[in-house]
């Protein structure tokens, strides 16, 4: 004779089966027969309202875990998918209670206690949030966005300099995470760093073009700094995303009222920024020689254009005319000295030039206030090497494999360096790192014959 609970866990096991390959209606009808066996069965309701769920039959699959937590109200797993469930439905009261219920029973769930953090922190409870955050990345350190997330309650607790530094780390981590720069830059707003703040968005809008959010932050930030040409650029970006917002609209019609045009001939200008923008394309195609014929065509018809500028010192450099990008950079630096990044490119110019000390000084430049960008790191660390200072450059390399463990070339350009400071076994292991890495890295291989010819070990 065949048990109830033999046939209940077949279909258990059908459904879990059937939801794996997609089949939601399946799924669902062998939670149902399970339940036809046995109508006091939790784990089927557990089950099926987590299908029902999936397909946004909300109201039922409440029902469900409602039904599972009456039949079993020992089982934290029960508590917790209800408490998600309602966070989703804005229920901030129900899924608390969820929350509270669900840890009771698990206290080292570090996912949730995340999640009841962030909840209190849109309730306004910052101090209980920043205490779960602080126990879930005790539980689970390391997580960027947990340390995201602990970033954004410390910033609303003012206190910015704790949350900047959980937002530098969650990007050591994740330098791929677009939020936890536009968080960064948040809090960077509130210290009044607004240059701080707006190279921080423009880097979230470098990982993601359409970061909503960022643009409008951005918006901001450069009208309380007079960009005003660059918050109606940033309010017209919004307004393409979100056009039936009309508040966006009347910031914009503001705002153009308000600025004065740097040229009476405002159709040249126009014609310029389309030129522009063509040979940007084309540039990024790699078409440079092209592409500094567009920019020689817009800077003719609007000689104010800092970023042709440095967009053509770009392409100079790339086709080895360092005098050239050297002047472009000067000449885009002179119109807007706060263009940091360009520093860098004037750096490479020099270092195209011979001019390394120059270079190393325009590095600097940089890191005293972009403290977290490896690039400026790696240029550096190049330029020291070239220069002999070895030392000072693997503490550079350093940096930027701690921010950037995956950087092959790094590896290969610290391992000459320790070859040179004499340090044959670091040498090799960070050669052996880069291989490890990228087997058809041609630098890599070529350092590793050089080390092996040395007798190295």
């Amino acid at each position: 004779m065949f048990t109830s609970d033999g046939l209940i866990d077949m279909h258990l096991q059908r459904g879990k089966h059937k939801f794996k390959r997609g089949d939601m209606p399946g799924a669902l009808a062998e939670y149902d027969a399970a339940l036809l066996l046995a109508p006091e069965h939790a784990p089927s309701y557990y089950y099926r309202g987590m299908i029902k769920a999936w397909m946004n039959d909300t109201a039922g699959a409440l029902a469900d875990y409602d039904a599972a937590i009456q039949r079993a109200p020992d089982e934290g797993r029960y508590y917790r998918v209800r408490g998600l469930l309602r966070d989703q439905l804005k229920d901030n009261h129900g899924a608390l209670s969820d929350y509270d219920a669900a840890l009771r029973l698990n206290p080292l769930d570090a996912e949730l206690l995340m999640k009841r953090g962030m909840l209190q922190s849109r309730q306004g409870a910052y101090w209980a949030a920043l205490a779960d955050c602080d126990r879930a990345l005790m539980l689970q350190a390391g997580d960027p966005d947990m340390l995201n997330n602990r970033g954004v309650v410390r910033t609303h607790l003012r206190n910015f300099d704790g949350a900047i530094s959980d937002f530098n780390a969650a990007l050591n981590l994740n330098p791929g995470l677009a939020k936890a720069y536009v968080n960064r830059g948040i809090a960077r707003r509130g210290m009044g760093d607004l240059k701080g703040a707006v190279r921080d968005f423009d880097r979230a809008l470098l990982l993601d073009h359409h970061h909503f959010e960022a643009i409008m932050l951005r918006a901001s930030a450069r009208q309380k700094l007079g960009d005003l040409g660059g918050a109606i650029s940033d309010l017209e970006l919004a307004l393409t995303l979100r056009p039936k917002q009309r508040q966006i609209q009347l910031r914009l019609n503001a705002l153009r009222e308000q600025i004065v045009p740097l040229r009476a001939d405002a159709a040249a200008e126009r014609e310029a920024d389309l030129i522009f923008q063509q040979g940007y394309r084309r540039a990024a195609n790699g078409d440079h020689r092209s592409a500094l014929s567009d920019f020689d065509v817009t800077l003719t018809l609007n000689p104010n254009f800092e970023l042709a500028y440095a967009a053509r010192a770009i392409s100079r450099r790339t086709l080895g005319n360092y005098a050239g990008a050297l002047e472009d950079c000067n000449a885009a630096l002179r119109i807007n000295p706060s263009m940091l990044e360009l520093y860098l490119e004037r750096a490479l110019a020099k270092q195209g030039l011979g001019d390394l000390r120059g270079a190393v000084l325009d590095c600097d430049r940089v890191l005293a206030d972009i403290t977290d960008w490896e690039d400026a790191y790696y240029v550096r660390g190049c330029l020291l090497a070239q220069l002999g200072e070895t030392r000072r450059a693997i503490r550079d390399f350093d940096v930027v494999l701690r921010m950037k463990p995956q950087f092959t070339d790094a590896y290969v350009d610290r391992a000459i360096a320790k070859a040179r400071c004499m340090d044959w076994r670091g040498a090799q292991r960070d050669v052996n790192t880069a291989l490890n890495r990228d087997r058809n890295n041609t630098k890599a291989q070529a350092v590793h014959q050089w080390l092996s010819k040395a007798l190295i070990v």
